[in-house]
C-alpha cells in the first residue's frame, strides 16, 4: 500500500497533463483571436458563402482542423504511452492491486477523454470539408462557358476524391483503434475483480500493444493531416 497516492503519478503523465493545459489554454486564446479576425465570415455555409475571402476562409479553418487532428493524435499517443508505463513500473514495483486500480482508473480515463476529443475533431475536420467543397461545386453550376465549367468541375472532383479517400483512411484508423480502448478497459475490469493479484505480469503484454496501437492512430493521423493540407492550400 502507498503512503502517498501521488507517488504512483508517473512523471511523464504529469507533463503531459501540463501540456495539454497549456496547449488548451492557447486554443482558446487562438480561437477567441481568430473569431475576431474572421468575425464577417464565420458560421458560413453554401448558402450564404459569397465571396472569395469568405471562400478562403473554409479553407484556411479546414487546414488548422487538420493540423489539430494532427496535434490531437500525437497527445493521445503519448498519453497512452505514459499512462502504460506507469502502469508498467507499478506492476514491476509489486504495488498493491487497489493501487494500481486507483491509477488505471483515473488516467485510462483521460485517455478515453482525448480520444473522443480527437474523433470529434476528424469529424469536425469533414463537416467543414463538406462545406468547402459544396460551394465549389455551387459556383461550378454557376459558369456559363461550357469548357471552362468542365475544366473546373474537374479539378474540384479530383481534390474531392482524393480528401475522401485520405478520410477514409483517417476514419478507419479511429475505428479500428477502439480496441485499444477495450483492451484498457478490460484490465480496469480485471483490476475491479482482483484477479491481477496472480496475473498481472500477463497484462504488460497487453500494455505494449496499446502502446504500439495508439502509434499507429497518431501516424495515420498525420499521414491523414500532410496529404489533405496540400488540397487546400493549391494556389
Amino acid at each position: 500500500m502507498l503512503p502517498n497516492r501521488r507517488k504512483f503519478v508517473h512523471p511523464a503523465v504529469e507533463r503531459n497533463q501540463k501540456n495539454k493545459n497549456i496547449i488548451n489554454m492557447k486554443k482558446i486564446i487562438a480561437l477567441a483571436f481568430g473569431a475576431f479576425l474572421l468575425l464577417p465570415f464565420s458560421c458560413v455555409n453554401p448558402a450564404t458563402v459569397k465571396t472569395v475571402s469568405q471562400l478562403a476562409s473554409l479553407g484556411i479553418e479546414v487546414v488548422s482542423l487538420l493540423r489539430g487532428c494532427t496535434e490531437l493524435s500525437q497527445m493521445f499517443s503519448s498519453n497512452v504511452a505514459a499512462v502504460n508505463s506507469g502502469m508498467e513500473k507499478g506492476i514491476t514495483d509489486n504495488k498493491s492491486v487497489l493501487d494500481l486500480g486507483k491509477y488505471w482508473e483515473k488516467y485510462w480515463s483521460d485517455v478515453h477523454s482525448d480520444y473522443d476529443n480527437l474523433k470529434g475533431k476528424l469529424y469536425e475536420t469533414d463537416r467543414i470539408s463538406q462545406q468547402y467543397f459544396a460551394e465549389l461545386e455551387s459556383n461550378n453550376s454557376q459558369i456559363n462557358n461550357a469548357e471552362l465549367k468542365i475544366s473546373d468541375s474537374n479539378k474540384t472532383i479530383k481534390i474531392k476524391e482524393q480528401y475522401k479517400l485520405e478520410y477514409a483512411k483517417a476514419v478507419a484508423s479511429i475505428n479500428s483503434s477502439a480496441q485499444l480502448l477495450k483492451d484498457g478497459d478490460d484490465i480496469l475490469l480485471v483490476l475491479r475483480n482482483d484477479v491481477l493479484r496472480s496475473a498481472l505480469q500477463n497484462q504488460i503484454s497487453v500494455l505494449k500493444n496499446i502502446s504500439l496501437q495508439s502509434t499507429v492512430l497518431s501516424q495515420n493521423m498525420k499521414y491523414f493531416s500532410n496529404n489533405c493540407i496540400p488540397l487546400f492550400t493549391q494556389k
